[in-house]
């Protein structure tokens, strides 16, 4: 009877322990005073850790490597995931604007190692868990080649070519990205970089591919910089699923530098006494769906809690309010918001004040 009595103690005890998971660093390994992830409160689950998969570590120049972050115990809830690489020259991230996204592709840019770094963050803004994956990028040889033969500078171009030259994307390249990126029952996205239209068939043929296959691919057009073609300077994404009402092409262009934006943004300045970030979509009217966008406005609305958003049209000078367009400000910075309506899109501190 003692000895029951001895062992009914013992389990008792060992299950009111608390035991205490410290926060992972990103190697598998734990790091004392951190906070751990493995803690439960209340019957809530929480993240435990996170790793970083994908099928392989090496990619070529030019080509881009599929990444999933995956998350244990998989339904734990968190507040956002943030992904970094630690050598942007030899490759980027295509979710530069913080996207709460496990799948991102790293884009090869030239040959090296990069290490790919996730975070996963809590509702309390605690870094709960994280990992790293060592990519090796390779040169046209398929061997890595950190210091390639540098090629002749060119001669000056008093004129240079726009980045943005890719003209309307063909319904093959949309197709065949959508085609390889869809599974059943998988939400993903695929990107494409420097393309000024898409028409409406493309659209709706890649809906017919992501029906095939039973998965979701968003498609995310990248506008680049004039002034650093390896850099992005605004982003639209769409969802193919919801392309019944869009007529003819898309226009993707989207910027959000003072010679695009400068002359609205003086006539609202004039006529208000808001602070505003003023972006141009270079499609005029309706999009016929709605676009969720992406840009860098600077911080000087990031600390605004009642942002609103207008479409303007410079050619008429009406404008009118967009509703329920979700805008938000990520930790990178970036501006987030929905719209289906293009010309000159802009975000203002609270209603329009009039001078």
């Amino acid at each position: 009877m003692k000895k029951a009595l001895s062992i009914c103690l013992a389990l008792l005890i060992a299950a009111s322990l608390n035991v205490m998971a410290f926060g992972e660093i990103g190697t598998g390994e734990f790091r004392d005073g951190e906070i751990g992830t493995g803690e439960y409160r209340d019957g809530e689950i929480k993240v435990q850790r996170v790793r970083i998969y994908s099928r392989n570590h090496t990619v070529r120049v030019g080509n881009t490597l599929e990444i999933e972050a995956r998350i244990y115990p998989e339904h734990a809830p968190y507040e956002r995931i943030e992904w970094d690489v630690s050598n942007w020259d030899i490759a980027g991230l295509d979710n530069y604007y913080g996207y709460n996204d496990r799948y991102v592709d790293l884009v090869a840019y030239r040959p090296g190692t990069v290490n790919v770094m996730v975070r996963v963050y809590d509702w309390d803004g605690r870094r709960v868990a994280g990992d790293v994956m060592t990519v090796t990028v390779t040169g046209p040889g398929g061997r890595p080649d950190p210091t390639p033969t540098p090629t002749p500078r060119p001669v000056p171009n008093p004129t240079p070519q726009p980045a943005n030259i890719g003209g309307k994307i063909s319904e093959a390249t949309v197709t065949s990205a959508v085609r390889a990126k869809a599974e059943r029952g998988k939400i993903t996205h695929t990107t494409f970089r420097g393309y000024t239209s898409v028409s409406a068939n493309t659209l709706k043929a890649a809906n017919t591919e992501m029906q095939k296959a039973g998965g979701v691919v968003r498609l995310k057009f990248d506008t680049l910089s004039d002034a650093n073609p390896k850099s992005v300077e605004g982003r639209m994404t769409v969802d193919p699923r919801n392309t019944t009402n869009v007529k003819g092409d898309i226009q993707l262009g989207v910027f959000t530098n003072d010679g695009a934006t400068g002359d609205t943004r003086r006539a609202f300045e004039n006529s208000f006494s808001n602070r505003f970030a003023v972006i141009r979509a270079a499609h005029s009217g309706s999009y016929g769906m709605k676009v969720d966008f992406a840009v860098k406005t600077g911080s000087h609305l990031s600390n605004a809690t009642n942002l609103f958003l207008y479409s303007y049209n410079p050619k008429t000078a009406q404008y009118q309010l967009i509703q329920n367009p979700k805008i938000s400000f990520d930790s990178n910075g970036f501006l987030h918001f929905t719209s289906s309506i293009g010309n000159d899109l802009i975000v203002s501190d609270g209603p329009l004040r009039s001078r």
